[in-house]
């Protein structure tokens, strides 16, 4: 059924206890917007709710904002509308078809030559790829979009993609490489006071530490998330670092702190639309019972986890939960069904990671590096090729000068001595005609006297 945005917007006010001043802004903004200005308020409003966890919301939005933008005609618009499309279908899970989306509006973008835009595709279908498990197609979109926003300096756009690949390189045991994609990434999102990135990369740079056994670490830094996150209200944010925080007090034995906040984490995201993480938190909440030898416990939980993520496909969730439900049945003694879940864990590590992913994701990380110092070398060269065409012309400046000043010193001199010789001559005729000026009275005094 289709409704009339004026109605759209009475529901939206109607639903939201609260909205924050930009929020009210936009929403006051819309309803007065025509043509192109309507479309981008559309999407302000569809990312902003999507940022917020309100997926249903963003989506209903991006609807209309489809809509719009089809009756305009608008390409581009109408791919950008797409991509939201896509988000909310990542957030519930449906992977295969967010990609088909994706696919979508990177033709229209292409079309285009929206470099930008064409750039965060790539990195929304990444995204798909890599909750999906397929890391070696993951990386190779994450390294595309690095190389077309490096080329258009997209700065706050190659921190994004060199978060994608930290992932990758973090899964595939190449900790301090990630750590250091990681750092290079905070490092521009610092310079440009990107307070809300920088929040969940220091969730990662913590993941980082915490796979390096750097726990102390690994909490200072997530303590520094959890800061930025709280003060920025993001809640979905703020699950993600309880969650994290909650794996090293698990990993340490700290069993009844780690369920306290996995617990946290999973509160949250009880109320957020996002599919995968929810089955991320059941997960986690069944890991902590089994550990504390509460199979009871655990279970309710682990089967949710496993509900929710074959339903989506997150490979990435189920390769746990069938590890961790393998061994809850082995333990109860139920050998049959803890050995049809360690088939699946097997099936499903495989699809997460084999070997020829991770020669795949060195090969491009190779790739990407060679590329780079191909490109640094190069910008090298052409600065050593300035400094030698600077240095000529300085030389060839200097030379004429000495040729200038050479030129000069022998003028003066040539000058100098010319007037000696005429200073001498005037001397002399001068000398000669006292002379003659001297015999000339003597001559009238002779004569006078005679």
């Amino acid at each position: 059924m289709r409704i009339s945005l004026a109605f759209f917007l009475l529901l939206i006010s109607a639903a939201l206890h609260s909205q924050n001043e930009n929020e009210a802004l936009l929403l006051h903004q819309l309803s007065a917007a025509k043509d192109t200005a309507r479309i981008r308020l559309l999407d302000e409003l569809s990312r902003y709710y999507y940022e917020i966890g309100a997926v249903s919301l963003s989506d209903s939005f991006a609807s209309v904002e489809l809509n719009e933008a089809k009756k305009r005609g608008d390409d581009r618009l109408t791919a950008i509308a797409i991509l939201r499309h896509g988000q909310a279908m990542d957030s519930r899970g449906q992977f295969d078809s967010a990609n088909a989306v994706y696919d979508a509006a990177i033709e229209k973008l292409d079309t285009n030559s929206d470099r930008k835009e064409y750039a965060q595709a790539l990195l929304y279908k990444a995204n798909a790829f890599y909750f999906k498990g397929n890391t070696a197609q993951a990386q190779n979109l994450y390294y595309r979009s690095l190389v077309i926003r490096e080329a258009i300096s997209d700065s706050m756009g190659m921190a994004s993609s060199m978060m994608g690949m930290a992932l990758v390189l973090s899964d595939i045991g190449q900790k301090e490489k990630s750590l250091d994609y990681n750092l290079q990434a905070l490092g521009i999102l610092q310079r440009q006071g990107e307070l809300k990135t920088v929040s969940w990369l220091y969730n990662n740079i913590g993941t980082n530490y915490a796979d390096m056994k750097r726990n102390d670490e690994a909490l200072a830094v997530f303590a520094k998330s959890l800061a930025l996150k709280k003060q920025l209200n993001d809640r979905y944010g703020i699950s993600t670092t309880y969650n994290n925080i909650g794996d090293i007090f698990l990993e340490e034995g700290r069993y009844d702190s780690a369920l306290f906040y996995f617990r946290m984490g999973y509160n949250i995201r009880r109320k957020i639309d996002d599919q995968h993480e929810l089955a991320n938190s059941c997960k986690l909440m069944g890991m902590a019972y089994l550990q504390m030898n509460l199979p009871d416990s655990a279970l309710p939980f682990l089967d949710s986890a496993q509900t929710i993520g074959e339903r989506s496909g997150s490979w990435d969730v189920l390769k746990s939960v069938y590890e961790n439900l393998a061994l809850l049945y082995a333990g109860r003694g139920d050998f049959r069904s803890a050995f049809d879940y360690e088939k699946k864990f097997m099936t499903a590590r495989d699809s997460v990671l084999s070997e020829e992913t991770s020669r795949q994701v060195n090969e491009l990380n190779a790739r990407y590096e060679d590329e780079k110092k191909e490109h640094q070398l190069a910008l090298k060269d052409a600065e050593i090729s300035r400094g030698n065409a600077f240095r000529n012309l300085l030389f060839g400046i200097a030379a004429l000068l000495v040729v200038l000043a050479v030129a000069l010193f022998t003028g003066y001199r040539r000058k100098r001595r010319t007037s000696e010789i005429l200073a001498q001559k005037n001397g002399e005729i001068e000398s000669q005609k006292q002379l003659v000026e001297e015999k000339n009275r003597d001559i009238t005094d002779s004569i006078t006297y005679a």
